[in-house]
């Protein structure tokens, strides 16, 4: 009988390739035609993205928050000294291993999660940048993770920098289609809203700006 993929246990193959299914996902069924290996090594990046995502998503106070993101920071520093305490890191040590996947390329999804979870608010151009590059262009984050091949020669956190300005352009407006759709506040604790108060990209006079008191 061959060996798993990844070498890793089958319960905690399993156990990851649930958390993505159950997060009803397209992403599922795309990774699901990749060779065995690199389909369960995609499943436990998109789990980690997802678990911290949940965490940023968390209505919860957000000291209740920072603890177990950075929580997640430790773990991910723990892959690359060989340690893994549940299905999750102990199928990413093995991902790491395999592929080569970079701590810096984790640790930038976790800082998008906490630009994430403090309710980002109209930001200025270069810091809606930033939020692109670590929460909305790069992921979908597990889409940088998983290449690293192609960041090696590119600082981490400043891919940006080197896009072209179309490409800039489209990853602004990815960041505030959820807003616009939303209609920019629809409920009285968000305070998230990624339309950029230097030239926004949606009209100041569009109606789901009106209830944003940052862009009056």
């Amino acid at each position: 009988m061959s060996a798993p993929p990844l070498n890793a246990a089958q319960a905690d193959l399993d156990e990851v390739a649930g958390v993505v299914r159950a997060a009803g996902t397209s992403f599922y069924r795309g990774m699901a035609v990749l060779p065995p290996a690199r389909r369960h090594a995609m499943y436990a990046v998109y789990a980690f993205c997802r678990m911290v995502d949940d965490i940023a998503d968390d209505p919860a106070p957000l000291e209740t928050r920072q603890p177990r993101l950075e929580e997640w920071r430790g773990r991910i520093a723990g892959l690359y000294r060989g340690e893994a305490s549940d299905p999750v890191t102990r199928v990413l040590r093995q991902a790491v291993r395999e592929y080569g996947l970079r701590q810096v390329d984790f640790e930038a999804v976790i800082d998008g999660m906490e630009m994430d979870a403090v309710a980002i608010v109209a930001p200025g151009l270069a810091e809606l940048d930033l939020y692109c590059d670590r929460v909305a262009a790069a992921g979908f984050n597990h889409g940088q993770i998983s290449r690293p091949d192609t960041q090696a020669r590119q600082p981490p956190r400043t891919r940006i920098q080197g896009v072209s300005g179309e490409e800039r352009q489209r990853d602004q407006a990815c960041a505030s289609i959820p807003v616009v759709e939303a209609k920019a506040f629809p409920a009285p604790a968000s305070k998230r809203c990624t339309v950029p108060r230097e030239t926004p990209i949606i009209s100041p006079a569009c109606s789901c700006l009106k209830s944003c008191p940052s862009h009056r």
